[in-house]
This record gives structure tokens, sequence and C-alpha cells, in this order.
């Protein structure tokens, strides 16, 4: 999890993909503290199993990173990072 201001950024590695592929991983953004669902989520950009996306995740101001260290060869890669701009 990482704050920033009065964002939230949780990562949930463990989460399946929007295709049902086991640990691919998701990211909930919550821009008000006072509300129960994130305002945002992303899942898994290539949606492949055993990414573990959302595994670290950092925020400051607009600007978030997001770690995947099983991405590459179904969780046995190299592993990636995702830069998103302008988000949350």
């Amino acid at each position: 999890m990482a704050l920033s201001g009065a964002t939230a950024v949780v990562g949930a590695w463990g989460t399946p993909s929007t295709s049902n592929q086991p640990r691919a991983g998701a990211v909930y953004v919550y821009n008000d503290f006072g509300v129960n669902r994130p305002t945002r989520s992303l899942f898994d950009p290539n949606d492949t199993r055993q990414d573990s996306f959302g595994f670290a995740v950092a925020v400051l101001g607009r600007v978030m990173l997001v770690g995947g260290p099983g991405e590459g060869d179904s969780g046995n890669g190299p592993g990636a990072a995702y830069l998103y701009k302008g988000c949350p």
C-alpha cells in the first residue's frame, strides 16, 4: 500500500486476472477515504498468470509505479515495473 495526500494505492498481487488467470494481480486506487470502493481499478496489462502485478506500489502526486515481479514466462520471468502518469 502507498499513500500520497488523499490518495491510497493498494496492490492486490494475488487477484485473478479479468480472464481468471491465477495471481495475475490488480491495483486499487482510492481517492476518498470515506468511500468503501476504489475510484479506479487497474489489472495486469498482460493478463497472464502469476505476474503478481501490484506486488509493490508507490505513488507521489499524480504518478504511480506498480511492480510485477513475476512478469514474463508465467511467473518465472525477469519482472516488470509499470509507470502511470496523470493518475490516479
